[in-house]
């Protein structure tokens, strides 16, 4: 099995998370280690002790925090190489993603409406960014 890096994901929702966790399963990409975190604040506390993840994907809609305030404090911190982020969410407009994408993200799509489309949205996100 090939290892096919990091990924940090950030929801607030701890279902979301979970179906996130299982669709790596699912998608057979066991190898690949996610780290899920429910605040933007343990996020950055990870990237502060030196855990800087391949990717990134952040949920746009944040009890303390937006997607844009999580680009933005994780692009300016002076890490060598920086992640790719992806911002996701349910419940955003079109011109929201489009904000992001302004502000530094590497992509930014609505959340999958079924499970099986969020296991083929996993198997592509690794197999375009890792």
């Amino acid at each position: 099995m090939v290892n096919f890096g990091q990924i940090f994901v950030l929801d607030d929702d701890e279902e979301d998370l979970f179906l996130l966790q299982a669709a790596f399963h699912a998608a057979a990409l066991d190898a690949v280690r996610l780290a899920c975190f429910t605040t933007l604040e343990d996020l950055e506390a990870a990237i502060d002790a030196h855990q800087v993840p391949d990717i990134i994907i952040t949920d746009y809609r944040l009890p303390r925090s937006s997607g844009l305030e999580v680009i933005s404090r994780v692009r300016s911190k002076p890490i060598p190489s920086q992640p790719k982020i992806l911002v996701w969410s349910s419940e955003v407009a079109p011109e929201e993603l489009d904000s992001c994408l302004q502000a530094g993200a590497d992509g930014a799509l609505p959340k999958p409406a079924t499970y099986p489309d969020l296991v083929q949205t996993v198997a592509a996100l690794t197999g375009q960014w890792l």
